[in-house]
């Protein structure tokens, strides 16, 4: 039997769907070689965090290679609670072959956007550009490191879509996005510079990732800073270091 082809979908971090919203939510799949392929047709099933189905087998729509679908407001009500438990199953025909592939969701309010552009590097670095490939810029490297920044509050059990304050994360997004231009520099170069820089930079990320305070954490999940938000921020307000809590928001379940 000749073997299946090891599919891979573009998933770094839960898809974030903001409730009361239209939305097209999309999956990309991707072949052994690395290649994004086309499915010729397929459904959207997508359940709440009880398990119901909200979307239930619902044909999807192909744009430019991607498997689409289009959420409507009425999709994603008011009634529905706000939940990290939510999941979308895209089963697609591609090929002679159907296959299904999930993809964990959230239900949010709204979305934690980065604040770091390549003007803020350029500012500590002038000749930043030199470190990067003929072409290219800032933004892939900002993006990435922005996905890791998420996956590690996810890990950890905190949600960064209850995140009110994004400038919190600033600093620590600046220095992964460093990091990973002069580590990239030092694998093209070879040149030890790139490589003390990149090593200066991890360095400062993790010293600045223990000292991170939230003062504005949406805890009522009602999108306002309340007396009862800071309160409860302010008793465990770090992300780590030495004897700091880090598992203040283990489960969550609206």
């Amino acid at each position: 039997m000749p073997q299946e082809t090891l599919f891979r979908i573009h998933a770094p971090i839960p898809d974030l769907i903001i409730r009361d919203k239209a939305q097209t939510i999309e999956l990309q799949v991707y072949d052994a070689s690395g290649t994004l392929v086309a499915p010729t047709s397929g459904t959207l099933t997508l359940k709440n965090g009880g398990g119901t189905a909200i979307i239930d087998e619902q044909a999807i729509t192909v744009t430019a290679d991607i498997a689409t679908y289009a959420l409507t407001a009425a999709d994603l009500p008011t009634t529905e609670a706000f939940s990290a438990y939510w999941l979308e199953e895209w089963t697609l025909l591609i090929g002679t072959e159907t296959h299904t592939f999930t993809r964990s969701a959230h239900l949010v309010r709204s979305e934690l956007f980065p604040t770091v552009v390549q003007a803020d590097l350029e500012r500590s670095h002038q000749n930043l550009s030199r470190a990067i490939k003929t072409g290219g810029d800032a933004d892939t490297f900002i993006t990435e490191a922005w996905y890791q920044i998420l996956r590690r509050l996810l890990k950890n059990g905190r949600f960064p879509e209850l995140i009110l304050s994004p400038y919190s994360l600033h600093d620590a997004l600046a220095y992964r996005t460093l990091e990973l231009i002069f580590r990239d520099a030092h694998t093209a170069a070879g040149d030890g510079k790139y490589l003390e820089l990149s090593e200066t930079y991890a360095e400062a990320y993790e010293r600045e990732w223990d000292t991170i305070s939230l003062d504005r954490y949406d805890w009522g999940q009602d999108g306002i800073v309340g007396e009862d938000d800071k309160a409860s921020a302010e008793s465990v307000v770090y992300f780590g270091g030495p004897g700091v809590p880090t598992g203040w928001l283990d489960t969550w379940q609206p």
